[in-house]
């Protein structure tokens, strides 16, 4: 597997981790299959990853809108497909061993890795206009940046900014520094749950615009408790 691959799981792993929910779990995880592929060829640059599949059929799919355009542009599409698990309704799925795994809710992830050599030392904004159809899902932005041995320095996947419910086009970013001991940089179009949602306009640029997200921590924080 290439080191864009380990990456591009690395994130995928993070996102669904942010969105954890303790009390559920799933079955056996040989039947947690990562990365389902679509059932057409991936869009040329782009990673897909198709959700937890524990039922040996893809969770969600994409592709280029046919009948969906902004302002004359293509349009990225994600969809739902039939989850096989209601994480409202979801408690325990114990396997034939009587044991128990964590459960992570059902997303998708589209994104590209890349090397950060050009973008070292700068601020760096992922952008793209989404629209959804998801009264019970939700569509974001996600971008990473790593070091030389895959080590987290920034990130951002829009937590509390998701687009969620039926919604027009909105504008969405993440904006991160860029260290200059970075070596990878990750962004994608992520969703969440059930539903749709479009994008377009994506647009990867230098900014002046406040960072956003998850920064790395030089060092201990708060030992006392007195923030």
């Amino acid at each position: 597997m290439s080191i864009t691959k380990h990456a591009a799981i690395a994130t995928f792993l993070l996102l669904a981790m942010a969105s954890f929910t303790p009390s559920l779990v799933v079955a056996h995880m040989g039947q947690l299959r990562f990365g389902q592929p679509s059932p057409d060829p991936p869009l040329k640059g782009w990673d897909w990853f198709g959700g937890f599949d524990i039922t040996k059929s893809p969770d969600y799919e994409y592709g280029i809108s046919d009948d969906v355009h902004y302002q004359g542009n293509k349009c990225l599409f994600i969809r739902s497909l039939d989850l096989p698990i209601d994480p409202t309704n979801a408690t325990t799925y114990p396997d034939d061993d009587h044991r128990f795994i964590p459960f992570f809710p059902p997303m998708a992830m589209l994104s590209q890795v890349f090397r950060a050599d050009r973008y070292r030392g700068k601020r760096m904004k992922f952008s793209a206009v989404i629209m959804s159809e998801a009264p019970e899902g939700s569509g974001a932005l996600t971008m990473t940046v790593r070091g030389s041995c895959s080590e987290l320095l920034a990130f951002d996947g829009m937590d509390g900014r998701n687009i969620t419910g039926n919604t027009y086009w909105k504008k969405a970013n993440v904006v991160l520094d860029v260290p200059g001991e970075s070596t990878m940089i990750e962004f994608g179009i992520t969703m969440h749950g059930k539903g749709q949602i479009w994008a377009s306009g994506l647009a990867f640029e230098e900014t002046t615009d406040d960072a956003t997200g998850m920064k790395r921590n030089e060092g201990p924080q708060n030992l006392d408790f007195s923030e």
